[in-house]
């Protein structure tokens, strides 16, 4: 059930990172076909060699939380409806608080942050009369959380495959 789970997280960071280009609606910017929400695949294949199609991760076990129980959004056919999940209740604004700050030095770029949304959240933790708690019970808040990422300004390909570990990986602002 723990690698399901975080096999969906990356599922779910797929549709995030597609989303976050797209417009009004499900169509992405660039006439790219639209995606359907009631029916997003789950998982990704993990593996510990490189493959086309899979993610290559360092490790294989992933104890973390997370959701405990699965939902009718979960289909048989191994898909998902992200219209049909619940979501935590309320609505937190922190734009107020929100700070994000890009630069570069020579080749270095620069990502300054506090963690905080540019957009409303839902209430955390979750609260056990929210209908998220039943599936997920994440005792976890939100706050202030100090970041400074050094980047190289013009990324290029690896010279040979590498496995990815369970720290950040990739960047994406909403």
């Amino acid at each position: 059930m723990r690698r399901r789970n975080a096999v969906t997280v990356l599922g779910g960071l797929v549709v995030v990172a597609v989303m976050a280009g797209a417009g009004p609606g499900t169509t992405p910017a660039g006439g790219a076909a639209a995606v359907d929400l009631t029916n997003l695949p789950i998982g990704t294949e993990v593996t510990t060699t490189p493959q086309a199609g899979a993610v290559y991760s360092c490790q294989t076990s992933f104890n973390g939380g997370g959701a405990h129980a699965s939902g009718d959004w979960i289909h048989d056919d191994g898909t998902y409806d992200l219209t049909a999940k619940p979501h935590v209740d309320g609505s937190v604004s922190w734009t107020p608080d929100f700070s994000t700050s890009f630069g570069q030095t020579g080749a270095t770029r620069g990502v300054d942050t506090n963690g905080l949304p540019d957009h409303p959240t839902g209430v955390f933790p979750i609260s056990p009369a929210d209908d998220a708690y039943q599936f997920d019970r994440n005792p976890n808040s939100i706050g202030v959380a100090n970041d400074h990422m050094a980047l190289g300004s013009r990324p290029g390909l690896r010279t040979a495959p590498a496995c990815l570990g369970l720290g950040r990986i990739g960047l994406l602002t909403t």
